[in-house]
């Protein structure tokens, strides 16, 4: 639980300074703040994770953290590759611009 509370407060920080977007932030923003109330209300995990058939509430929880995780570096994964592309895109557009005003001069 201090952990999810230290991460609200460093998310808010980056925030602060703009070193982070809103965007990316609400991910994370969210992400903390379900672990502390899980911390705060554990029998939140314990309902839900004897539900799924999880004997161990704390293995429930990092189940569910892996998998947001793992969406979360998919969805990172595909914005990358969108980038990239973008940058590849740009660049064969300048070298044309380029070559095309050595040929006038």
């Amino acid at each position: 639980m201090i952990s999810a509370i230290l991460l609200f407060m460093f998310i808010y920080r980056k925030l602060k300074k703009s070193q982070l977007q809103v965007n990316e932030a609400f991910f994370w923003i969210v992400f903390s703040s379900v672990l502390v109330i899980l911390g705060f209300f554990p029998e939140i995990a314990i309902t839900l994770a004897r539900k799924i058939g999880i004997i161990s509430p704390s293995n429930f929880i990092f189940l569910c953290i892996i998998f947001l995780l793992i969406i979360k570096v998919f969805l990172l994964t595909i914005k990358v590759s969108s980038l990239e592309q973008k940058v590849s895109n740009l660049v064969q557009e300048i070298a044309i611009r380029e070559r095309d005003y050595a040929e006038k001069e």
